[in-house]
């Protein structure tokens, strides 16, 4: 595995109405690693605030090459940020994701993979291609944004105080309107760079309770044991925005 200099590394992170002890907890072990955090606190717009971060990235730490996304319902080890920056860093992939779960009982995950994994297979640490990520603890290339903004024009935005690639901005695909994460991911799909997903570190989503990638089968009778679905075929009944949400296999 290739060691990444710190300086290389930055962690930016959305905040927009505060986080939890246990998340502050998270970032103070990074600092402790020496990873440089940067946070947006005053801009409500999710879209608007992750394309500010790049800007703010690229003016406080010009030497970085790798950026891991913290959302700020993440509850993390501080390691695993620098080893999902280091996996990227010496990977195909010109962003790598890590699963999670959603903080409501759909059985669902933030991300899918490009096939079905079996659940023995995703517990195995590795990384598998992806059809898209949340941005909930995402690492990204340097040049992923160099080629994005090569094709885009700068925005006006007052509401972050200064001038943003539209990175982010939402998008429509079938009739739906799409988050700024899939947006994002779309948007790289189609200037030709992967998708992959690391399937080593293991995150809490904090709600109502700690969401574990274990709670995507949870409640399912008769079936204790974690199986997602991951065939981009599997036909669904659904024609809005959860059609690009993986789901647990049918019985």
């Amino acid at each position: 595995m290739i060691s990444l200099p710190r300086q290389q590394i930055v962690a930016v992170s959305p905040v927009y109405g505060g986080a939890d002890r246990d998340h502050l907890r998270c970032k103070r072990d990074l600092e402790n690693l020496y990873v440089t955090i940067i946070e947006t606190e005053h801009c409500p717009y999710i879209d608007m605030a992750r394309s500010a971060l790049v800007e703010m990235a690229n003016e406080l730490q010009p030497e970085w090459s790798t950026m891991v996304w913290i959302d700020h319902d993440i509850i993390f080890k501080a390691e695993d940020v620098v080893k999902l920056a280091e996996h990227c860093h010496a990977s195909e992939y010109d962003i790598l994701a890590v699963l999670y779960s959603m903080r409501r009982p759909k059985f669902t995950t933030i991300g899918r993979p490009a096939k079905h994994v079996e659940t023995a297979e995703f517990y195995t640490p590795g990384l598998i291609d992806a059809d898209f990520c949340g941005m909930g603890f995402t690492a990204v290339k340097r040049h992923v944004f160099e080629r994005l903004a090569s094709t885009m024009q700068k925005l006006e935005c007052p509401t972050v105080g200064r001038s943003i690639y539209p990175f982010f901005s939402h998008d429509t695909a079938k009739g739906a309107y799409l988050g700024e994460d899939i947006s994002f991911c779309y948007r790289v799909q189609a200037r030709g760079m992967k998708i992959g997903i690391d399937k080593e570190p293991r995150l809490y989503h904090r709600g109502q309770y700690d969401y574990a990638l274990e709670d995507v089968g949870i409640a399912v009778p008769d079936h204790p044991t974690l199986h997602i679905n991951f065939n981009p075929n599997k036909p669904s009944d659904i024609t809005k925005p959860d059609t690009i949400i993986t789901e647990r296999a049918a019985e």
